[in-house]
């Protein structure tokens, strides 16, 4: 019984029981005058009207839908684009910062050619954070070894105080324990760079030793000296701030504010080996 509603028998017998009912209601309402053709129009129009509808519902779902998948697909496109930009952009940027920084490490090592230097970065800053000590991702696989020398593009930053495989620390010229022989470029006159807890958290050391009678004044360049065979002479250390005599009169101290700047670094540089002297 199902299947005979669904047949095209019985739906020929709807159709043509809408037509009787047309028929009928023809002949009562305006007494048969409507043409068959008119009444068989005005019947099937609803089912034509509805069958429109049907149909552009349809081609409106699919059209919605195709053009859906091509807005969908030109989005998946252009967040691919933008970032492939953003990882274009992102590395030129790293690759101007590096420029930048080789630029600077070129001009601090003025008399000292020979040495190769290796990049490392800086995972860890000592915890006072004055910026004392540094721990840094190179170790003897790369070639660093105890009292390798350690710069930035800035100038000085120190040297290696111990190492491993993989790490290395560094102690800055600020810290209390070191000590770096120095001269002024302008007057050659020489003394010894000194890490003090006063002057370290301003990112500056002592230049010590100096004798009353040396030329030194506020706005001097200060670099290496090569004199007690750790660090080669040459190398930009940072300038002179003030300067101030011993009570004794028998010596001067300046106060050097340190080139490199020790609280943002980011990358160091290492010789592969210690300097000699060589």
């Amino acid at each position: 019984m199902r299947d005979f509603f669904r047949g095209k028998f019985f739906i020929t017998l709807v159709f043509i029981a809408a037509f009787l009912l047309g028929f009928m209601l023809n002949m009562i309402l305006d007494g048969g005058i409507t043409a068959p053709r008119d009444l068989i129009g005005i019947i099937s129009s609803p089912f034509a009207s509805f069958g429109t509808w049907v149909k552009n519902g349809v081609t409106d779902f699919f059209e919605t839908f195709s053009e859906y998948s091509s807005l969908k697909k030109e989005n998946e496109q252009l967040i691919k684009r933008i970032t492939e930009l953003e990882t274009s952009l992102a590395d030129t940027y790293s690759e101007k910062i590096e420029t930048e920084r080789l630029r600077g490490l070129a001009s601090v090592t003025e008399t000292a050619p020979e040495l190769h230097f290796i990049a490392a970065d800086v995972v860890l800053t000592s915890a006072d954070g004055y910026g004392s000590t540094f721990s840094v991702n190179k170790g003897t696989l790369d070639g660093i070894e105890l009292n390798s020398i350690a710069v930035a593009a800035g100038g000085l930053v120190g040297k290696v105080t111990a190492v491993g495989l993989n790490w290395a620390t560094v102690t800055a010229i600020t810290d209390p324990s070191m000590s770096v022989g120095a001269t002024i470029k302008r007057s050659e006159a020489t003394g010894v760079t000194e890490g003090e807890t006063a002057l370290r958290a301003n990112g500056c050391c002592r230049l010590s030793y100096l004798t009353p009678d040396a030329s030194v004044v506020r706005g001097d360049l200060v670099f290496t000296s090569g004199l007690g065979g750790v660090f080669p002479a040459g190398i930009f250390i940072g300038t002179v701030s003030q300067v101030e005599s011993e009570e004794n009169g028998l010596a001067q101290n300046a106060t050097i504010e340190v080139g490199a700047d020790l609280s943002s670094l980011r990358r160091i540089y290492i010789t592969d080996g210690a300097w000699n002297g060589e």
